[in-house]
């Protein structure tokens, strides 16, 4: 998990945070099924 959190940090710092939440709600879809 904790390499997970390093990929959303990096993330964040390359792309702006719309893309970010974007990326996040994506995956809060892709856990609940």
């Amino acid at each position: 998990m904790q390499n997970l959190e390093g990929m959303k940090m990096q993330i964040s710092e390359i792309f702006p945070m719309s893309i970010v939440q974007f990326f996040q709600i994506l995956m809060v879809m892709v856990m609940k099924r």
